[in-house]
């Protein structure tokens, strides 16, 4: 729903430009007119409602349509061709998939949601330019700016939201904290080094990919590095614990602080995810990540939160930093920003560390359809006040738009959790005990020596799809992560298809 303001600056744009378009070349100020008034007329609508038919009919025709111009990679093996989806159930010509990945936590809000649909189709048909460089400014870039500013508890941040990809956003941070650490040591690359995780992951590409252990290997060059090629310190795995509990600091953890202490003049950067993914749902302790916080502020090295798999929603907050209340100095996000409804990325960064310059955003970035679905998103999330909802929406769904879904998650997440944990019980020859936060959750697979067993995470991943069920495999662990939307019916149906599946399996070669 468009405020007055936002109407008025829509009508101040448009004047403005038919101001211009008319004193110097008339025609062109006619074909503006009519284009605008197209667009926001009855016939715009039934255009739309014609073309619809079509996409629909497009989406019944899917599997006839050759794969043969895909890259292999892009070939999925489930073989599922969906025909439509609504929350957190995808239509296919198989039968329906309920989807406990979040399509490989992308859709926080599950599929089409209404208010985001809303949103996209209100801004499609206002108007407003359809693409906007950095040379221009709008409302929709400083308003997301603002309301992802303080997600991490970062004091005085800086939003760099003209990004496409978490690989992105973490390049971003490398750059800034590159960039500090020259303005204290000079711009000699020699021997400086970027503290990451063994376990973690931040992206495939470029240097993202360079600090991610599951890539480990390659070498981590740095623009206007010289001769020199930075280097990459991997840290020993956090224990895993939990984010709820104090825990003493491991041996292990312990020497990863006085690592850092040791190397404090070559580390210009510590990265960690919250919770590390796709190493089987590693969850650190609380207290290694406020022991991390702590040594990191000591020897004045940015620690930066890569919370592109933790951000908006599953943990019950808005971020892990918050859900912890440890700000790390930069943030990372992505993924969960736009529910899926377009690529969009940010980093964010206290004053201090915000050095970025030159090359430090994308030309296709900052995707004005993005934000406007980001915008919606977080509005899903943190409920919306009663003013803005239209009078025409069900009672049901406005008073789930005023709440917004952060209230649903604990009760959600507990009954979820502690249905997993009856399982990890009755099935304890091959199930571990279970990790994660909130409804991110990580179910590890043993074999017959009580062993982490990839094979046996990819065969129980493989049998769920067959049995209308969508999860993931990471490592050794089965990841659990559901749209918020998620209700409890489905809760019930994916437990009591994990729970045949485990049954299978309890007695198989694998195990």
């Amino acid at each position: 729903m468009m405020g007055g303001r936002q109407r008025a600056s829509h009508l101040c744009v448009d004047l403005i430009l038919f101001m211009k378009f008319e004193a110097t070349y008339a025609p062109a100020a006619t074909e503006f007119r009519d284009g605008i008034s197209f667009l926001r007329s009855d016939g715009m609508l039934a255009l739309t409602t014609d073309l619809r038919s079509k996409y629909i009919g497009m989406c019944n025709d899917g599997e006839r349509m050759s794969s043969s111009f895909l890259a292999k990679n892009l070939i999925p093996h489930t073989g599922c061709e969906p025909t439509a989806a609504y929350g957190a159930v995808i239509e296919t010509k198989d039968g329906p998939i309920l989807d406990m990945a979040s399509q490989t936590v992308n859709t926080v809000l599950g599929q089409n949601d209404i208010w985001v649909l809303a949103n996209i189709n209100a801004f499609n048909l206002s108007g407003y330019p359809s693409f906007l460089s950095s040379r221009f400014t709008n409302a929709y870039s400083k308003l997301l700016a603002e309301k992802i500013s303080s997600i991490g508890g970062i004091v005085n941040a800086r939003v760099n939201h003209r990004l496409c990809s978490g690989a992105a956003a973490i390049e971003s941070l490398l750059t800034n904290a590159w960039n500090y650490s020259c303005t204290k040591y000079g711009d000699d690359a020699s021997g400086r080094m970027v503290g990451s995780f063994k376990g973690g992951f931040h992206g495939q590409t470029g240097n993202a990919g360079k600090i991610s252990w599951i890539q480990k290997g390659l070498k981590l060059p740095f623009q206007d590095a010289g001769s020199e090629q930075g280097k990459v310190m991997f840290f020993e795995t956090p224990t895993t614990a939990s984010f709820d509990h104090h825990e003493v600091l491991s041996d292990g953890e312990v020497e990863i602080m006085e690592q850092i202490r040791q190397h404090r003049e070559e580390l210009f950067l510590v990265i960690i995810e919250p919770l590390l993914m796709n190493y089987g749902v590693v969850t650190p302790s609380l207290s290694f990540i406020q022991a991390l916080r702590e040594t990191c502020t000591e020897c004045d090295i940015p620690l930066a939160f890569d919370e592109v798999q933790t951000a908006f929603g599953w943990l019950g907050t808005m971020s892990a930093a918050e859900k912890l209340r440890v700000a790390p100095d930069m943030l990372a996000v992505s993924k969960g920003l736009t529910g899926g409804y377009g690529p969009l990325s940010a980093s964010i960064c206290s004053t201090k560390f915000s050095q970025e310059s030159g090359t430090g955003e994308s030309t296709n970035g900052s995707d004005l359809r993005a934000m406007v679905a980001a915008k919606a998103v977080l509005e899903r999330l943190a409920g919306i006040q009663w003013e803005d909802i239209p009078a025409c929406l069900p009672t049901s769904l406005a008073e789930e738009l005023h709440e917004g879904l952060l209230h649903w998650v604990p009760k959600k997440a507990k009954s979820l959790r502690m249905r997993l944990r009856d399982l990890t019980g009755k099935y304890e020859n091959i199930a571990g005990a279970l990790r994660g936060d909130g409804l991110i959750c990580g179910l590890p697979l043993l074999d017959k020596l009580g062993k982490p067993s990839p094979a046996l995470a990819a065969a129980v991943y493989r049998d769920l799809i067959s049995r209308g069920v969508f999860a993931r495999a990471s490592h050794d662990a089965l990841i659990i992560k559901p749209p918020l939307v998620i209700t409890e019916s489905e809760i019930d149906f994916a437990i009591e298809q994990l729970g045949n599946s485990l049954r299978k399996f309890s007695n198989h070669p694998l195990c």
